[in-house]
């Protein structure tokens, strides 16, 4: 806890309203954050193929276009060519298994922190698994290069939170910042604010405190420098639309 009662890092409202979308994906590209699909009220049936783009203004444009797929509880990621050759109406891609020792999950998250692969959540018990020798890839270093810091000035858990699923993960050096998500214990009716802080090296888990924002189903991203948090289930099991970004107190 930071001085003043507040937490070490917590999140702050820039954009009140924009799309209200759960369940949608996000990436980022170069300075902008673009979030594609999900649905517009909770437990909704019809994803929507809504598009749109934060620009390092902090400044929401929607982007339209007639074959956008209309999509829920999907993904979207970044991928890089090694070649000039690009071929972006080519939409096969050949998956390999990696390995089968893994627990089943579902609204879990994967990341790469410090070549360790971090599985975390989406089942009631086992809320952590990691698998070694991944490649590490950090790309906002500015925006995230203070989770180890925040650690440093936190006591690590003796033991790991309940389990939990739908929440966001955001990779950092050396460390994952967790934020949200439904718990499976059944103390709250309501997605859950908490957020932790996980180490790679070693892996230690830290609490940073509960904050205001409780979500579930919301994205989070780096734009210029900064982290982003937008949407989601929340308060009253209703979907926002609001933008956040996070702010350390250290």
């Amino acid at each position: 806890m930071a001085s003043g009662g507040k937490l070490l890092m917590d999140w702050e409202l820039v954009y009140p309203v924009v799309p209200n979308l759960a369940f949608h994906a996000g990436c980022t590209i170069g300075n902008n954050f673009y979030i594609h699909g999900g649905i517009e009220k909770k437990d909704g049936k019809i994803p929507t193929n809504r598009f749109y783009c934060l620009d390092s203004s902090m400044t929401w444009n929607e982007i339209t276009s007639p074959t956008c797929p209309s999509l829920s509880h999907h993904a979207a990621k970044t991928w890089q060519w090694f070649s000039s050759s690009r071929s972006p109406d080519n939409k096969q891609f050949t998956y390999s298994e990696y390995t089968q020792a893994t627990s089943s999950r579902s609204g879990h998250t994967a990341n790469v922190a410090a070549s360790t692969l971090f599985i975390i959540g989406g089942r009631d018990n086992e809320l952590l698994e990691y698998k070694s020798s991944f490649k590490s890839v950090v790309t906002d270093k500015g925006a995230t290069e203070k989770f180890i810091e925040v650690a440093q000035k936190l006591k690590p858990l003796d033991k790991y939170p309940s389990g939990r699923k739908n929440h966001v993960t955001v990779t950092g050096q050396g460390a994952l910042l967790i934020h949200g998500g439904e718990t499976f214990d059944g103390k709250s009716k309501e997605p859950v604010g908490d957020m932790f802080i996980l180490t790679a090296k070693p892996i230690k888990m830290y609490k940073v405190g509960t904050t205001d924002i409780n979500r579930e189903g919301h994205v989070c991203g780096t734009v210029d420098g900064k982290i982003i948090l937008h949407g989601g289930v929340g308060k009253g099991n209703l979907v926002y639309g609001d933008t956040h970004i996070l702010t350390f107190h250290i």
